[in-house]
């Protein structure tokens, strides 16, 4: 049985970065991130970019995903607390006592 794997922080993952205005694309590994943008290592150097102005492609066990950046928005501690959040949420099923 296959499970979703829920991406909670960028950091460590490889991707692709297309500029929703113009198409530049920057490729590399995720190596740190803030609320509103993630820093790139490139073959060029290191590059910050905002989240909200790009699309994402990020490779994650083989497979490549695409997020709007907007949906990253948020620091990875606050995407734990909403996953806690709706995790917490969910009705038990078959506990009741």
């Amino acid at each position: 049985m296959r499970r979703n794997k829920r991406i909670v922080s960028l950091i460590g993952y490889r991707c692709t970065a297309t500029k929703k205005s113009n198409g530049t694309r920057f490729e590399g590994l995720i190596i740190g991130e803030t609320a509103n943008t993630v820093l790139i290592q490139t073959r060029k150097g290191t590059r910050r970019i905002s989240k909200k102005e790009h699309l994402f492609e990020i490779e994650v066990e083989g497979v490549r995903l695409i997020a709007n950046g907007e949906e990253l928005v948020g620091m990875p501690a606050q995407n734990l607390k909403r996953i806690r959040h709706n995790w917490l949420k969910r009705p038990s099923r078959g506990l009741e006592t």
